[in-house]
């Protein structure tokens, strides 16, 4: 599933990939808000119950990547999760410390 906020009407798109190359549309569950990260990003997650955030793998100023467990078609699923916050990004402050790469957790 994709969500766009900046897009015009904030759509999300929920597809089904099938294994020959078949795309279906479903409708995607609720969103639910997962805790702000150590620098603040808020993120969100669609599913059929609460997510839970299974293992934190990248928290930097503009950029996180977490791996989550939640429900999708009535199935519990693993899957990653990334969240950009491109003002962040593109301020000034944050581009004068990309030249030291931030500690990763291993």
């Amino acid at each position: 599933m994709t969500w766009n906020p900046a897009a015009p009407t904030g759509r999300l798109l929920a597809l089904r990939f099938g294994r020959h190359g078949s795309v279906v549309p479903f409708e995607a569950p609720p969103r639910h808000e997962l805790p702000r990260t150590a620098w603040r990003l808020a993120r969100r997650m669609c599913s059929e119950a609460p997510v839970q955030v299974v293992q934190q793998l990248e928290d930097t100023p503009f950029y996180q990547r977490s791996m989550l467990s939640s429900r999708l078609m009535g199935e519990t699923v693993t899957s990653f999760h990334e969240t950009l916050h491109v003002p962040r990004l593109v301020s000034p402050v944050v581009q004068a410390m990309l030249p030291w790469r931030m500690p990763r957790r291993g």
